[in-house]
């Protein structure tokens, strides 16, 4: 075999020294591409809670603007409600039950001076994942 004037027999790289770089390279790349997807799902779930918090506070902020009397009468009814926004559908739940004034424990039946008003909000989407939303105050007939 006859040697090339003025070429090097150790330069460039060799396969091997390619296919590794390659690989490396690879895994970097998928290593910034799970982290990139994985930050996107979790602005979305964060986005989606944020927007199913402002739905509960907005709900008890309308039941707060009723009368005492107006929301003992809603005891025992919950009220369900679906809303879709930005294409992520939420279940929102409001219920009115009668609690004891000294310790705001629920009770069954009979009339108090203190009721608990309690919003949930759940995510129907199957992509989303976060706990329920959860915003609750307890109102009193006295002042």
């Amino acid at each position: 075999m006859r040697k090339l004037k003025g070429i090097k027999p150790e330069a460039g790289f060799t396969l091997i020294e390619t296919l590794i770089a390659t690989i490396i390279f690879a895994l970097v790349v998928l290593a910034f591409g799970t982290t990139y997807v994985n930050g996107k799902l979790l602005v979305a779930n964060q986005g989606a809670r944020r927007q199913a918090l402002l739905l509960a506070q907005s709900r008890l902020e309308e039941l707060k603007l009723n009368d005492f009397t107006t929301l003992a009468g809603q005891v025992g009814n919950p009220v369900a409600t679906t809303i879709t926004i930005d294409n992520t559908i939420f279940s929102r739940t409001s219920d009115v039950v009668y609690v004891n004034v000294n310790d705001y424990t629920q009770i069954v039946g009979g009339p108090t001076d203190a009721l608990r008003l309690t919003v949930t909000v759940t995510d129907n989407d199957a992509e989303l994942d976060f706990d329920d939303v959860v915003v609750d105050t307890t109102i009193t007939s006295i002042g």
